[in-house]
Order: structure tokens, then C-alpha cells, then sequence
């Protein structure tokens, strides 16, 4: 992978090079004065960011809704302003660090399998399909719990291809939207999961119409995404990973999520909330640490010809220092974790829920 970055390292300084020329302020949309989800103008700044994880230029807002609670980008990226940032994140020169942070998501996906198997049949639903599946870990770990369930995949990164090639995944889409293929996927799934994918999209609402007519009477649609009602948001503020600026945009309270279900034809079935809680705060303050005091001085977007002590600084602390660190971080999470068990909101929740009968 490191050769493949190194041979396109040229076209790739020359794009953001040009980008950034003519400035990122382009790239953010008109603001509003409403909220998307309810159309209350009561809104309040919830935090202003950075892109923390590979330091892209730019300056974020999330606001939120003081009506319904709803957290929204404010103003929204452009189209183009959603490729410049999703580029190289997830592809490019971010996949390896992608697919290794997909990898430890074990547990949460154990999880998310487990809560549908039981309100499927005795031997689980026969075919699932997965949106923004990412890498297609989940389908990896899924099977274990599933072993008679056939797992798809939908996303427009190239992990769900190496997904394909593993064997995780019997089809891949990658071409288009969900939106886009639901009505030629009715009544081929069982299943449809949407796991940290809605707080992605421009518009959730047209996502979960997607899903109601993808879905027959009886099937079932899982929805994970982050909890902005948690307590850990206050103490981490723009750094608390839920944020996670500027992809998230558009995150939505359970009540909100559970109210437009059922406008669309669903009953839910199950809430997890506290139990949803993925134990990951500290670990990432740590991370986004180390991107603030050691950055990649390869990445493109930064300036060419970094001096030696640059890469000096670079190579120490990703190879000596972070790795020291990881394992209090760990033993932070794993506290915080335990404490968040009593609450009612942990950083993430899940939901199931029934497509009833037209």
C-alpha cells in the first residue's frame, strides 16, 4: 500500500494543491435558520471543530435544535465539499488505517447480530444486507452468530470490494445510492441494518423511505448511530468522537429516530441505549493527540518539503510514544464504560424495528 501512495503522491499533492488554492470556505453550503428535522428556527452552536483525525483545513459548526433536540451540520458541506474531505479517508491513502480501525469493532457487530437474532426465527433471518458496510467487518463477525444468514453489502468506499474479495460478502453494491436501488431490492433482504451510516447522509428521512420500500411486511431494519443526548459529549466537547467533523451530519435523538420510524411504517421493536455504549472517548482524544502534535507530513493537503525534524517528530511518537499509551487509554475507556452502564444514554443506540403491512 505504502508504494502505491508513494506512486500517486504526485497527482494526489497536485488535487489538493489546487483545492486549497482557491480556499475551503467553498465548500460549506449556505447556513439556515431552521432545523431540518422540525423546522423550529430555536437553534444553539453545540461545538465548532476540525477535522481532527487527518487535519484537512477547515472549520465546522453542529447546531442544535432546542425544539427536538435534533444536531446538524450548520452550514452543510457541498457535494464537493464531501469528496474533498471523504477522499483518502476511507480509500486512498487512509485504507489501511480504515480497515485496521474497522477491525476492532468485534464486540459492537457480536452485538448488533445478536439483538435481531432475537426477534428473527430459530435459525435467523436467510439474507441480510448491510448499508455503509464500511470494510464488511460486520458481516465477518455477524456470521459467527448467523452462520445460515447470506450477507450483502452497500458502499461507496472500496473497502465493500475487499469485503467481496474476502469472502465477508456474496454481492457488493457500490455504484449507487440506497435511495437510489431500493425499490429494485424489494423483497430480496430480510434484514437491512444501517449501522453509524444515517448520521452520514444529507437527508435521513429519504433514507428510511428507501428502507420501507426496500423492506416486505414482516422484515426487519436495524439503525445504530451516535447518542448526542450522552453525558460524555459536555466533558469531551469537540473532541468527543460522535462529533466527528465534518462527516457527521446530521444526528438524530432516539425519540425523533423512533417517532419518523413509525411515520414510515415500522414498528420498533427494541432500544438499546446505554448498552450501545462503544467504550472508544479516550482512546481517541489520544489519537487526535498525536494527529495535532505529530501529523503525517506526507499527507498532501500539507505543505511539500517538510523539514527533517518534522518526520523525526512523526516517527517518535506514532512508533514510541502512542503506543505506551494506548493501553491507559484503554483502562480510561473501560471505566468510563462501566459508569456509563448506570446511565440512561451511553454515546451510541440501537434500534430494531418491523416493516408492517402496507
Amino acid at each position: 500500500m505504502t508504494g502505491a501512495a508513494d506512486a500517486s503522491s504526485g497527482t494526489d499533492r497536485g488535487y489538493y494543491h489546487a483545492q486549497l488554492a482557491v480556499g475551503v470556505e467553498r465548500f460549506l453550503d449556505t447556513r439556515r435558520d431552521d432545523c431540518p428535522w422540525c423546522g423550529s428556527r430555536r437553534l444553539k452552536v453545540e461545538i465548532r471543530s476540525r477535522e481532527l483525525f487527518q487535519r484537512k483545513p477547515g472549520r465546522f459548526t453542529l447546531e442544535r435544535c432546542r425544539t427536538c433536540g435534533h444536531v446538524f451540520q450548520n452550514p452543510v458541506l457541498t457535494p464537493e465539499g464531501l469528496d474533498f474531505y471523504y477522499r483518502d479517508f476511507y480509500d486512498g491513502r487512509g485504507a489501511d488505517a480504515a480497515d485496521n480501525m474497522a477491525s476492532y469493532s468485534e464486540p459492537a457487530n457480536l452485538a448488533r447480530a445478536r439483538l435481531v437474532a432475537s426477534h428473527a426465527g430459530p435459525d435467523g433471518p436467510r439474507s441480510w444486507l448491510d448499508i455503509g458496510t464500511g470494510w464488511g467487518y460486520f458481516a465477518k463477525h455477524a456470521a459467527t452468530v448467523l452462520p445460515h444468514t447470506t450477507f450483502d453489502g452497500l458502499d461507496r468506499g472500496g473497502g465493500v470490494d475487499r469485503a467481496l474479495e474476502r469472502g465477508w460478502l456474496t454481492h457488493a453494491y457500490r455504484e449507487s445510492s440506497f435511495p437510489e436501488l431500493a425499490a429494485q431490492l424489494r423483497g430480496r433482504y430480510e434484514v437491512i441494518s444501517m449501522h453509524h451510516y444515517l448520521e452520514h447522509t444529507v437527508d435521513p428521512r429519504a433514507e428510511l423511505a428507501a428502507a420501507a420500500v426496500a423492506l416486505e411486511s414482516g422484515c426487519l431494519l436495524e439503525i445504530e448511530m451516535p447518542d448526542v443526548d450522552c453525558v460524555l459529549r459536555h466533558l469531551f466537547r469537540s473532541w468527543w468522537v460522535p462529533y466527528f467533523q465534518p462527516q457527521h451530519l446530521n444526528l438524530i435523538p432516539v425519540g425523533n429516530l423512533m417517532q419518523a420510524l413509525v411515520e414510515h411504517g415500522f414498528t420498533p421493536l427494541a432500544v438499546q441505549q446505554a448498552e450501545a455504549h462503544q467504550p472508544v472517548e479516550v482512546l481517541m482524544a489520544l489519537v487526535f493527540t498525536m494527529t495535532r502534535l505529530a501529523p503525517d507530513p506526507d499527507h498532501p493537503w500539507l505543505p511539500a518539503h517538510p523539514p527533517q525534524w518534522r518526520r523525526t517528530v512523526h516517527r517518535t511518537g506514532w512508533s514510541r510514544v502512542f503506543p505506551r499509551l494506548v493501553q491507559p487509554a484503554l483502562k480510561a475507556d473501560a471505566l468510563i464504560g462501566r459508569a456509563v452502564a448506570h446511565l440512561t444514554h451511553g454515546n451510541a443506540y440501537r434500534i430494531v424495528a418491523r416493516r408492517e403491512a402496507v
